[in-house]
């Protein structure tokens, strides 16, 4: 160790102030997240929706903003963005996503293929359609909102979702792990409450993806009873998590026990074993598991 960090005082070091996440409205980007650990929901709750995290993030939020006609901004000065221009340039559009030339072109040529879907140019862009809408709502006495990508008010709803792959027996599977059904679920309950109506009273709720690469293909999917029930299922078990953390003021990661860190045993099973290194997985391998 440094002998300037040994001379620092600990009294000395001004920690950051205290985030109760009680104090800021919950939402389903930061619900969502209670599927990983209390910890990462509490960090999202603070970074608010104004973080756009990773690179896909970024490009993700580009693109909506293209495909349901919001603001945005394409900055094309220079290729690295940092210095006074740049600095410049994001003040001026402060809280707007900001493309490239080339990641605008992909966003528009992505966009085009959403108008080239019948079904999905009828959903997103049909007459009566609102796209981005925030809904302000309360759900079980707890401040909400939502932002839904595309709804008819009272009609039908849905989220807009670019992914790797929509084939059809392979987007379903990432979509249920990362609760994509459960998310338009959600926004069924926030339409409810808007309109007064019970949440009971379901409207057609849909999702439309997009693969991120050429040729970009569209899929529309429409949430059946099953998916509708395990939507339900993974929402509670959620609330409930954000419950608990809220009531204790306690946000964990992801466990607060020791875990055991074990592997196969090489002398009773044909399994993994430290003292014979397997291969790694290959790209179709990890596929055909999927």
């Amino acid at each position: 160790m440094s002998d300037d960090l040994d001379d620092i005082d600990p009294d000395d070091i001004e920690l950051p102030p205290s985030f109760d996440p009680r104090a800021v409205p919950m939402s389903w980007t930061v619900l969502s997240e209670y599927r990983r650990s209390p910890a990462h929901a509490r960090y999202k709750a603070e970074r608010g929706r104004t973080d756009e995290g990773t690179l896909a993030m970024k490009l993700g939020r580009g693109f909506h903003a293209v495909a349901l006609e919001q603001p945005y901004a394409v900055y094309s000065e220079t290729k690295q963005r940092r210095g006074k221009v740049w600095d410049a340039f994001k003040a001026a559009h402060a809280g707007m996503p900001i493309l490239t030339p080339g990641e605008h072109a992909k966003a528009f040529a992505m966009a085009h293929a959403l108008h080239s879907n019948r079904d999905a140019e009828r959903l997103i862009y049909g007459d009566g359609v609102i796209r981005e809408g925030l809904i302000e709502w309360v759900r079980d006495g707890r401040a909400m909102t939502s932002h839904v990508d595309f709804r008819k008010p009272g009609v039908y709803l849905g989220d807009l979702k670019g992914v790797k792959t929509a084939e059809p027996g392979r987007y379903q599977y990432a979509g249920l792990r990362d609760g994509h059904h459960a998310q338009v679920k959600l926004y069924e309950e926030a339409d409810a409450y808007q309109f007064g109506r019970d949440v009971d009273d379901e409207i057609p709720l849909y999702l439309v993806t997009i693969e991120n690469s050429e040729p970009f293909c569209v899929v529309v999917w429409e949430l059946d009873a099953f998916a509708r029930d395990s939507a339900k299922k993974m929402i509670a078990r959620w609330w409930e998590r954000m419950k608990s953390c809220e009531a204790a003021n306690h946000w964990p990661g992801y466990s607060q026990a020791i875990c055991q860190f074990t592997a196969d045993d090489p002398e009773t099973t044909e399994g993994f074993s430290l003292a014979e290194p397997r291969e790694r997985p290959t790209e179709d391998d990890e596929e055909q598991a999927a």
